[in-house]
């Protein structure tokens, strides 16, 4: 620690140097660049020790210019004479807490010398990176010590003016220690002198160009030759600017080796300039980054082909999930108007439940997997709704219901009392998840009861849903439930056999939780059941305008569908006391619109002649006496995100969800009339 006086005389030195905050300078910022790039490690600085923080007067790899003191592996630095040297900061037990140190990404290895004033320590020059070091050479503590003297000599000169000077005969001290590192790091200095008109290369730009300093002297314009054609203007500016105002440049360029290889350099360079502002000469740094371009182009390329991947994906399923829920939404929808038939036989009522039971079973895997897939390729997002929990709860417990009690288990929903009812969020994929996690529970549970509870915590931005389904199955062990949340993955392969399913429906649940910021979870011991939970981020709703109960009948409502069977099952599903037209597709539905008036459009998004959206895009800009009408889009694929649609049902349809859509949008037109 430093005394109380030690402290008073190294911040008057500090302070005496007039150099905190002051903009970035040429001459610095070389030599932490020759740093970083002498020692392989993607963090320099020139690190200064204020009364409360740590200033870079120069940088490289770090984005603030101050951090504050305690935060500083470099105050420990002063404390030692000859510097600071951390191979491994993680392993040594005074830094293994530090702020910067801790993280999984913190710094490892450090190494610290000292930058005087007037003999006083003031702050140093550091290098640092994330992987530990097995080694740091006194040939390398020698050489940070002299570039740390030049920093020193540099602050020190530049009291009187004369920092550019110095940082020239600072790099040039030390030119030729530094000759052999400078060639391995690619990297190379130069020097132009505009008196004289000459320039001088190091051993590292010579390598560069694929010249030696005994068969090639550089001559200004010299090299113009050398440097692709479409470059040269804008080299020419940089240099030009630099003779004529003094500014310091930086760019890359392409250029030809002696040999014809073709090469990408990254070239900076500073200015030295008299007191009344003639320069003098023009110094800076050549880097070969060729095989650095080289990489950024190959994953440029990588990440056009991922992304024209992944728009093939997103087109190829869009279309499966067209092509397959199509075909389920008529045998789904048709087996369930079976069903309410009740003159139907006993044998054919067995014939249409296995029927309704196959087809559901096959939707649930079709759901799986076009779902899985569009969650993994990053396609969906979230669609928030306004969402009443204790509807959502019994309409998801009541499918299951029938299931439970033929097992004779007892399905039990439990609402924590604090939780609010209606909460804004994806109820689709909310419904998804509470699906899969009861389905299990009611499959593998032979005996006893599953309850389902809802919960929420207050955040910042709403609230943390938190919901649990616990049953007393027969329990997993810890190595099975750690291949739960893994895709294609059950607790035991003989599950696959007994009950199918796709192992998909725990990975789909942990998709869902990463996109509501939150996450899933398993709490579970053999003999003793298991508890499932679920976590995710949802904002809160203010109202609660649900559907009236209104009365249907007499409704005249247009359904758009290019499928003749399709159209024919929601006749059935509408009934007898609704009245229903019908299109083949959006042009015949718009043709319809302009002269008869409907309380409810019902859109297919996919149709020949003119899709769905356009249809209705078309509808609301013509203004006329169906522009205002509600339209519910249906579709095999994805929620659609267009802002024209009042509705969004998924196929294949059910019945009480298509009646309670057409209640809600009625509804909803009928409030927004009364404010208007």
């Amino acid at each position: 620690m430093h005394s109380p006086e030690s402290e008073r005389i190294r911040l008057e030195a500090l302070y005496a140097l007039d150099v905190l905050d002051s903009d970035p300078e040429p001459g610095f910022d070389a030599i932490t660049q020759l740093a970083a790039s002498l020692f392989h490690t993607p963090v320099s600085a020139v690190s200064l020790i204020d009364a409360e923080r740590q200033w870079f007067k120069s940088c490289v790899g770090i984005d603030n210019s101050e951090t504050p003191r305690e935060d500083s592996i470099c105050d420990y630095a002063l404390d030692h004479d000859q510097g600071l040297v951390l191979l491994d900061a993680s392993r040594d037990p005074d830094f293994c807490n530090h702020p910067v140190v801790a993280p999984d990404d913190g710094i490892r290895f450090y190494a610290g010398a000292l930058v005087r004033f007037n003999g006083v320590p003031i702050g140093t020059l550091c290098v640092a990176d994330t992987v530990p070091r097995d080694a740091f050479s006194d040939e390398e503590r020698q050489t940070l010590t002299r570039l740390a003297n030049a920093v020193s000599s540099m602050l020190a000169m530049r009291k009187d003016g004369l920092v550019k000077k110095a940082t020239i005969r600072s790099l040039r001290e030390t030119q030729s220690k530094l000759e052999m590192m400078e060639r391995a790091a690619g990297v190379g200095y130069w020097h132009l002198d505009m008196a004289a008109q000459t320039i001088q290369w190091s051993r590292g730009v010579y390598d560069i160009f694929g010249e030696t300093p005994d068969t090639y002297t550089p001559r200004l314009g010299g090299s113009q030759h050398r440097y692709h054609p479409d470059d040269w203007p804008m080299i020419r500016g940089h240099i030009e600017g630099a003779m004529n105002d003094g500014k310091p440049f930086e760019f890359d360029a392409r250029m030809s080796r002696s040999d014809g290889a073709e090469r990408v350099v990254h070239v900076q360079g500073g200015v030295e300039s008299d007191d009344n502002g003639k320069t003098l000469s023009i110094f800076g740094t050549f880097q070969d980054i060729t095989r650095q371009k080289e990489v950024e182009d190959a994953l440029r390329t990588a990440k056009q082909t991922a992304e024209d991947f992944g728009q093939a994906q997103a087109d190829f399923l869009s279309n499966m999930s067209h092509e397959i829920r199509t075909p389920l939404t008529t045998i789904i929808g048709y087996s369930g108007l079976l069903d309410e038939i009740e003159a139907m036989p006993p044998e054919g009522q067995m014939f249409v439940k296995r029927l309704r039971k196959a087809g559901g079973q096959l939707l649930s895997l079709v759901n799986d997997i076009l779902d899985y897939s569009k969650l993994e390729a990053g396609q969906v997002e979230l669609d928030p709704q306004p969402v009443d929990l204790h509807e959502l709860a019994d309409d998801i417990t009541d499918q299951f219901r029938t299931q439970a009690e033929s097992k004779g288990l007892a399905l039990k929903v439990e609402a924590d009392p604090a939780c609010p009812q209606w909460i804004e969020a994806d109820g689709v994929r909310l419904t998804q998840v509470l699906n899969n996690l009861i389905s299990n529970a009611c499959k593998f549970t032979q005996a006893g009861s599953v309850t389902v509870r809802f919960s929420g915590t207050p955040s910042v931005d709403g609230l943390r849903l938190r919901l649990e389904v616990e049953d007393t199955g027969p329990g997993m062990s810890p190595e099975q439930t750690g291949r739960l949340f893994k895709r294609f993955s059950q607790a035991d392969n003989s599950v696959h056999r007994k009950h199918g399913g796709s192992g998909l429906g725990l990975s789909i649940c942990h998709e869902i939780s990463r996109l509501m910021h939150g996450q899933v979870g398993c709490e579970s011991e053999e003999g003793r059941g298991s508890l499932f939970w679920f976590e995710g981020d949802v904002g809160l709703y203010a109202e609660s305008e649900t559907a009236t109960g209104a009365d249907l009948a007499g409704l005249n409502i247009l359904v758009v569908d290019d499928h003749e069977a399709n159209r024919d099952m929601i006749r059935g599903m509408l009934g007898r006391d609704i009245a229903m037209t019908e299109a083949a597709d959006g042009a015949q539905a718009l043709e319809l619109c302009r002269s008869q008036r409907f309380d409810v459009i019902l859109m297919d998004i996919q149709m020949p002649v003119l899709d769905g959206l356009s249809a209705t895009r078309e509808l609301r800009r013509l203004d006329g006496i169906n522009s205002q009408t509600p339209v519910i889009a249906i579709s095999a694929g994805a929620s659609v995100k267009s802002g024209v649609f009042d509705a969004f049902l998924a196929k294949p349809l059910d019945k009480t969800a298509l009646l309670h859509a057409i209640e809600q949008v009625l509804t909803a037109s009928t409030s927004n009339r009364k404010r208007a």
